[in-house]
This record gives C-alpha cells, structure tokens and sequence, in this order.
C-alpha cells in the first residue's frame, strides 16, 4: 500500500512544499512514482508493422499510435537517473555520514524509462528529438501528426528527426514501445 500512498507525494510537494530545492525534490518523487507504475502499468499488444503494412497505405495512414502504459518521458536540466542509481547503492544511514551523490548538470537530459520484456525497469538517454517525437505519441498520433510535430521544429531538431525517423521506429516497435490500444485513466496491470 505504500506505492499507493506515494501517488500523492508528487501533488503535495507540488502544491505544499516550499524549500529552496523544490524542483529537485519534486521532480525525484515523480521519477520514484515512475518506477513503481511502470512495474505495475498494463502491457497492451504490441505494435506489429509488418501486419499493418500489409492492410494497406490507408490502414497504415489511419492508425493511431500510441505509447505503451509503462513508459514515461523526462526532459531536466540535471541527470537525476544517475544520481538516484548513485544514492541506491547505499542505505539510508549511509547518507547520513557522507555526502549526497554528484548530481550531474550543465545541459539538457532527455529520458525514456520504461518496463523491458524480462519485467524490469529500464530506462535510457535519448536525444531531444526522440524525445519529442515519443511525446507526440503519449496521446496517441497518426503517421500524419508525427510528420506535422516534425515541421513545427526548428530546422536542426526537424532534419535530426527526419534522418533517425526510421530506424527509431524499428527500435520502438523492437523494444515493444509502441502500440494501437489506448490507456484509458485509472488502468493497471
């Protein structure tokens, strides 16, 4: 029951919290959130390409893809997923006599942490235009609306996503990423 209860830390440090490292430490409590749904989301089939392919340019044109349930996207001016994997390493008491983990920053990091096919979370860095590309996806985006959130980018995240579209498609639908069924609210494995 303490994942359950964890669902509200987020909205409270949000709304109630008011110390100097505010953002740090609400942006930690969502990643922790993270982890536990992406342990505990529904798994929906699989996105099969080469079936939709073969129902036609009009059935490939008109399906809705979605994220799966499990995954979430995190774009921070720090790379908070290293530092939690830091300060797992030790317990509790240890923090209490040694300094916090480095917490590494200077630019932008871009996340997509997700439950692999041996039920484990995983996460792993992308850059800003896979990442924006996956966030079209979260709620759900036809073939046209992913061409249409290429254009809205300026000239060098637009090229970027234009040259690596294919193969990240190939690696999203490898990985079991992308799906046609939709999340509906308040829905758990």
């Amino acid at each position: 029951s303490l994942s359950v209860l964890g669902k509200a830390l987020p909205k409270w440090l949000q709304e109630d919290y008011c110390a100097p490292d505010r953002s740090l430490v609400y942006h930690a409590a969502v990643l922790d959130q993270a982890f536990t749904d992406s342990l505990t989301a529904l798994q929906f089939p699989s996105l099969d390409l080469s079936c939709l392919i073969q129902g036609g340019s009009e059935q490939l044109q008109d399906s809705v893809f979605y994220l799966q349930p499990h995954m979430h996207l995190f774009a921070w001016e720090y790379d908070l997923i290293s530092f939690r994997s830091a300060f797992l390493k030790h317990d509790i008491d240890y923090w209490v006599e040694h300094r916090f983990p480095e917490l590494p920053r200077g630019r932008s990091y871009y996340f997509v942490l997700y439950r692999n096919e041996r039920n484990h979370v995983s996460w792993r860095e992308i850059s800003q235009s896979e990442w924006g590309l996956l966030d079209c996806l979260k709620k759900g985006a036809t073939v046209a609306q992913l061409c249409d959130c290429i254009e809205m980018q300026d000239t060098s995240s637009s090229e970027h996503m234009v040259e690596h579209l294919e193969r990240w498609l190939q690696e999203w639908t490898w990985a079991k990423w992308l799906t046609l069924s939709q999340k509906q609210e308040g829905e758990y494995a």
